[in-house]
């Protein structure tokens, strides 16, 4: 009963955080890409303060979850998807840490106010690094979904 548990908070954390990657994507991108640059430093200000601290946190249960469940998992599937979901979650984790929260910072320090013609809009390396991570999180998914299916 214990995998099934753990398999589905796996599953459920790394949904949810699918789904969150998955609309910043196909909506929150867009309007950020449309916006002029002071606007947008603005936006994104605005974005981080409800992100922050939930989505980390929430990878991070999932990350500990797939741990925990290659531990108790009954089976070389159920182990190797966990090990696997793990990995990927490391792989959502590292993208974030050394690709956009870097960015981040830079657009916290920029002024709105102030951003010059020759401004190196960081929203194209933002969204390459998010289409990334959204990559490793969409995986970790759908690996967590066929561990709960091999620990049924």
């Amino acid at each position: 009963m214990l995998p099934q548990v753990i398999a589905v908070v796996s599953l459920a954390a790394t949904g949810i955080v699918s789904g969150v990657f998955f609309a910043i994507t196909v909506s929150v991108l867009p309007t950020l890409f449309a916006m002029p640059p002071g606007q947008y430093v603005t936006a994104h200000r605005r974005l981080g303060r409800g992100y922050h601290p939930v989505m980390p946190l929430l990878v991070s249960c999932a990350l500990l979850a797939d741990i925990a469940l290659a531990v108790v998992a009954g089976g070389d599937a159920a182990r190797t998807l966990a090990i696997a979901g793990a990995v990927s979650l490391i792989g959502v984790q590292l993208v974030s840490q050394f690709g956009n929260v870097p960015i981040n910072k830079i657009v916290h320090g920029t002024d709105p106010d102030a951003i010059s013609a020759d401004w190196a809009d960081p929203r194209p390396a933002w969204r390459s690094w998010h289409l990334l991570r959204t990559g490793f999180a969409v995986t970790a998914m759908t690996i967590a979904a066929a561990a709960v299916v091999v620990t049924a």
